[in-house]
């Protein structure tokens, strides 16, 4: 049996094809980009499929055929039709292990329906306050990326250039993105932000590692919470999304291990740190609006913990310093100290989620994927060959005593010993369908950024 092959015009067609949906992929709306690049890639394995496995298959099962070759015009036909029927146990070979090694990736996939909800969604609008933040900056991010128009709160226009290389870096489109500036304790910016603002996620809150009073953080945050509040109503904004912080939740003098949702910080504990002491008060200030006002709009709070990750800018940002004094040998010492960690990039997922469902409303999500000491922490930085991550670990008195000469170490002294973990609450999970990544990669993620900047010596 004989079959005469031409196959030049379709190879034409095929291939036009493909640089047309390719096309799409210099387009500056995300959902469009990737339809592109989706159709790129399928088109290409669709003439793979066609123009080398089937022929391919033919010879493999039925040997007996014969194929004569015809297409004088086209050294790329040619090449095709050569590799087809030279090669084509070769290819069968191939092709099983990539259909194979296909299905478990495509089990793997998750649905992302961001094209759709581009288009669906009509730009809802969200004001994000605290652009510049770690925190802050990943919620910009994905909400740009699921297709919303974002407005973004900053203390200095000095700081708008390195937000917009910071997205464009990551690809992501910044069309839709505009930046104001207002602060928490001013009411000067604030309408211009808001206004047709559909969702507000306030973030903005003072954060330091170091132990400053509470002029510093309960002021500036419960005035914030206060006077976002305020707009929020003002512009009729549907729905408030307020970061807390695990801070507002284990802060106690009660001999206690696992926390959730139903706990408060006991603002009354001798204790309790200035920046507890702001987290908790923000937070109860939050919930009073919303009573006091008759519920003007709904409102959903997260409580990280321990955020990590890495960072869109050249600052690692306040909650990443624990790691990085892992990793660069800050820490010679591995000292008795245990935190649930979450990483950043959850954290904004978990915010827009809360956002998006009916089902967050008037609650609180404590965010924690796992509990690590620093002995662990120290443990996956040096498997992975981070060797100036401690080896050693001490006592609890003997780090209390080291603590004396580091002051590093001397605001850690109240933690050190104690367990105050989230780790058996799914709330998040349950009512957003929250899935966090291991905590282990996200420390790793940080490692390898603090690696990147030069950072370690």
């Amino acid at each position: 049996m004989m079959v005469k092959v031409r196959i030049i015009s379709v190879i034409n067609a095929v291939l036009t094809t493909i640089c047309a949906f390719m096309s799409l992929v210099f387009s500056d709306i995300k959902p469009v980009m990737d339809f592109g690049w989706m159709m790129t890639y399928g088109l290409l394995v669709s003439f793979a499929l066609s123009f080398l496995l089937l022929p391919s298959l033919i010879l493999v099962f039925n040997p007996k055929v014969s194929v004569q070759i015809k297409e004088k015009k086209s050294k790329f036909a040619e090449l095709l039709a050569y590799i087809s029927t030279q090669f084509p146990k070769l290819i069968y070979s191939l092709s099983v292990f990539l259909i194979v090694f296909s299905i478990y990736g495509i089990s793997k996939l998750k649905v992302e329906n961001s094209f759709i909800n581009y288009y669906i969604r009509k730009m809802e609008k969200v004001l994000v306050t605290g652009a510049t933040g770690f925190i802050g900056l990943h919620c910009i991010d994905q909400l740009l990326n699921q297709g919303y128009a974002v407005n973004g709160s900053l203390r200095s226009p000095k700081r708008k250039d390195e937000i917009f290389n910071a997205l464009k870096n990551k690809n992501t489109p910044t069309e839709n993105l505009n930046l104001f500036i207002f602060n928490l304790t001013e009411d000067d910016g604030w309408d211009e932000g808001m206004k047709g603002c559909d969702y507000l996620l306030h973030i903005a809150s003072p954060l330091s590692v170091k132990a400053y009073d509470d002029d510093f953080f309960v002021k500036p945050a419960v005035a914030g919470v206060k006077r976002a509040f305020k707009f929020a109503m003002k512009h009729n904004v549907k729905k408030v999304v307020l970061t807390s912080s695990v801070a507002a939740i284990i802060e106690t003098d009660e001999d206690k291990e696992y926390f959730d949702e139903t706990d408060w910080s006991d603002l009354e504990s001798k204790k309790i740190n200035s920046y507890a002491k702001s987290k908790t008060l923000a937070e109860k200030a939050a919930w009073d609006f919303v009573k006091e006002h008759e519920n003007p709009f709904e409102l959903a709070v997260v409580n990280p913990a321990l955020v990590t990750g890495p960072s869109l800018t050249e600052d690692l940002g306040e909650s990443n310093k624990s790691i990085e004094m892992v990793v660069t040998g800050k820490m010679p010492v591995a000292i008795p100290m245990q935190f649930g960690f979450v990483d950043v990039r959850d954290v904004a997922a978990a915010h827009i989620l809360a956002m998006q469902k009916e089902s967050s409303n008037g609650e609180r999500f404590a965010l924690s994927e796992k509990d690590l000491s620093y002995k662990e922490i120290a443990k996956i930085l040096r498997d992975k060959g981070f060797k100036k991550a401690p080896k050693i670990s001490v006592s609890l008195w003997v780090a209390k005593f080291l603590a004396n000469f580091n002051k590093d170490l001397k605001i850690t002294v109240p933690y050190m010993g104690k367990i105050r973990s989230l780790s058996k609450s799914t709330k998040a999970k349950d009512i957003l369908g929250w899935n966090p990544r291991p905590a282990e990669e996200s420390i790793l993620d940080v490692a390898n950024q603090i690696k990147e900047m030069g950072l370690i010596k």
